[in-house]
C-alpha cells in the first residue's frame, strides 16, 4: 500500500484538506513504519545456515513498525479530530 492510498483509506479527498505540513508529517512517519516493516521482513529471508540467530533483530524491528504504526494512527486520529471528523464511539455505555 503506498501513502496515498493509506491516505485516501483513512480520509477520503485528503488532498484537498489536509495541511501541507501535516502531510508531510504523516508521509515521515508511514515511510519510517514501512522501513521497519521491510527491515523486519528481510530477517525472515535470511538464510540461518551460517548459525545466526536474527529472531531479536527481527523482534526488534517488529516492535519499531508497531511502534510506529501507532504512533501514525494516534497523528492521524488527532488530525481527524481537528478536521471535525471525530468518529461516535460505539462502545460508550449510557446511562
Amino acid at each position: 500500500m503506498t501513502f496515498e492510498e493509506y491516505m485516501e483509506n483513512a480520509i477520503p479527498g485528503y488532498k484537498g484538506i489536509v495541511p501541507e505540513e501535516k502531510l508531510a508529517q504523516l508521509k515521515k512517519d508511514f515511510e519510517t513504519k514501512e522501513a521497519y516493516d521491510k527491515e523486519a521482513k528481510s530477517y525472515l529471508r535470511m538464510n540461518s545456515s551460517a548459525g545466526i540467530d536474527y529472531s531479536n533483530k527481527f523482534e526488534k524491528a517488529m516492535g519499531n513498525h508497531a511502534r510506529w504504526a501507532m504512533i501514525l494512527e494516534g497523528d492521524l486520529e488527532e488530525l481527524k479530530s481537528e478536521l471535525g471528523m471525530v468518529e461516535e464511539n460505539s462502545n460508550t455505555s449510557h446511562r
